[in-house]
């Protein structure tokens, strides 16, 4: 078979771009095309901070919700799951791989105080959006001592400042 090229030849650093692409792949994949099972991969993500919330979004296309696991602790959210490869079959020779799949794992690290019980999670379009809401922070209001020993002080301070 004879396969004749009619488009125009790749810059040489788009070519360049492409290796480094497959290097990256193969290097995160620990040389399994695609991170395929039995290797651990990382969805893309994004983390921001608004006025009342941090809001964690993940590009999980492909899954459902009992797929994914999200635990708080402390001041780290921890996304777990696995994303099955639907169209295995015995023979297939790949042209190109970008798709992860197996189990993925992701620990984000909060920058600032949340509300951990107060945390809302929605999966929609293959997103993953997460929100955190701020800690509201407690005020306390001083108050005067009025045990034997805050009494006796003040009586010190009292004859002190009669001197």
């Amino acid at each position: 078979m004879i396969v004749v090229r009619k488009a125009r030849p790749r810059s040489q650093a788009r070519r360049r771009s492409d290796l480094d692409d497959i290097y990256r792949m193969l290097m995160a994949s620990g040389g399994a095309a695609g991170g395929r099972p039995g290797r651990l991969w990382r969805p893309p993500i994004d983390v921001y901070v608004t006025d009342d919330a941090v809001e964690v979004v993940a590009e999980l296309a492909g899954l459902d919700t009992e797929d994914v696991e999200l635990v708080i602790d402390g001041d780290v959210l921890s996304l777990r799951g696995q994303r099955v490869d639907q169209t295995v079959c015995d023979r297939r020779s790949f042209h190109e791989v970008s798709i992860q799949y197996g189990t993925f794992a992701a620990d984000i690290f909060i920058p600032v105080a949340i509300d951990g019980d107060a945390a809302l999670a929605t999966y929609e379009n293959g997103f993953l959006r997460v929100s955190l809401p701020l800690s509201k922070g407690r005020t306390i209001t001083p108050t005067r001592a009025t045990s034997e020993h805050g009494q006796a002080a003040l009586a010190e301070e009292q004859d002190r400042s009669d001197v």
